[in-house]
């Protein structure tokens, strides 16, 4: 299993945060508990690749919006999270 990070580029308008709102839905759908959601920015833990991830995503991302998604690994640092996060990326990581 690897981890990655997606996040969602806004396109400024109106509906963004719609638009943000349904991501995560899809997200929370796909990814029951193996996820770490911050401000438009998710940690996903899953058995797949980064295109598999961003093909099930950008139907809900609104025309102008974007979507990043990354394989992340091991050499990783945070500061000033809170512990159930932090537990999260100690874990999956």
């Amino acid at each position: 299993m690897a981890s990655f990070i997606v996040y969602h580029v806004s396109d400024g308008g109106a509906s963004s945060g719609s638009a943000q709102a349904a991501l995560a839905e899809r997200i929370a759908h796909l990814w029951t508990d193996t996820r770490l959601q911050f401000q438009g920015m998710w940690l996903i833990h899953a058995n797949t690749t980064a295109d598999h991830i961003r093909d099930e995503l950008s139907g809900a991302v609104n025309k102008g919006g974007g979507l990043l998604v990354a394989r992340v690994g091991p050499d990783a640092a945070w500061f000033g999270l809170p512990l159930m996060q932090s537990d999260w990326i100690a874990e999956y990581l």
